[in-house]
């Protein structure tokens, strides 16, 4: 069965709505203690689905921004977030937004300001943690691993110019290198005791799909270990990922798509 397919923008969003994103998010901060809210967006590199996704405890919760008078241009569709939650196991929420007589954003409804996507109803988070374990979702599985590649480009001197957490969606990452080569990357990853993450099966037609931009594309295989384990579970059995946890990651050296398309 195929993946559904969701409403992901890849342009840039306005000035406007980026003033707009920037007060939802410092007012989605201001709810709670520094530290205790785990943001996973804190740019608006496209492609852009979730407007905010963040972690209290154990739950994972993602925000649609709503203009109440209707006039700023928003990136993405309500309807995308939605199906998007069902896969990352999150919460899908919309903060409503309105600017004030002095023509600063502000959010309309009390406390964190969000209301449920489908039943329209006051979502306060502090109420939905709980002590129940939860796994990691592929995309926060996915997430983890792109924010361990980028901070590694970056490290090297490039520069990210775009990514994506969607588990359906390769490459990964585009972004230019230390050299000024345009460039991406596909990033796989796989859960402890797995160490080798999969080449796509679809290689080819992703290397295809992107010729006309750059040439210049890597595999990263991404294994990702409870903290507690390094690598090594001692019965056999893997602790599971769980959210809000300590990870370990176990990331391959980059292999360009050529040398891969030669062997397969």
């Amino acid at each position: 069965m195929s993946k559904p397919q969701y409403n992901i923008h890849m342009h840039d969003a306005s000035a406007e709505f980026t003033d707009c994103w920037a007060t939802a998010g410092n007012h989605l901060l201001d709810q709670v203690e520094r530290g205790q809210l785990n943001i996973y967006r804190t740019d608006l590199i496209p492609p852009i689905r979730e407007h905010h996704v963040f972690r209290l405890g154990n739950q994972l919760i993602t925000v649609f921004i709503e203009d109440l008078d209707n006039q700023l241009i928003t990136p993405s569709s309500l309807e995308g977030v939605i199906g998007g939650s069902i896969s990352m196991n999150a919460t899908p929420c919309i903060m409503e937004m309105q600017r004030d007589m002095a023509g600063r954003w502000q959010a309309v409804n009390p406390r964190w300001g969000l209301i449920h996507a489908e039943t329209r109803k006051e979502v306060f988070p502090p109420d939905l943690v709980t002590d129940e374990k939860i796994e990691m979702s592929d995309w926060e599985l996915k997430d983890f691993a792109i924010q361990s590649v980028t901070t590694q480009l970056r490290e090297n001197g490039g520069q990210v110019a775009s990514h994506c957490s969607d588990p359906g969606i390769n490459p990964s990452i585009w972004y230019v290198d230390e050299n000024n080569v345009f460039s991406y990357a596909i990033v796989e990853v796989v859960r402890c005791p797995t160490l080798e993450a999969p080449i796509p099966y679809n290689l080819k037609d992703i290397v295809d799909s992107v010729r006309h931009e750059s040439e210049h594309g890597y595999f990263y295989s991404v294994s990702v270990s409870n903290s507690q384990e390094l690598f090594a579970p001692d019965d056999g059995e893997p602790m599971k990922l769980w959210r809000g946890d300590g990870y370990l990651v176990n990331a391959s050296e980059p292999i360009h798509v050529s040398s891969l398309l030669q062997k397969h």
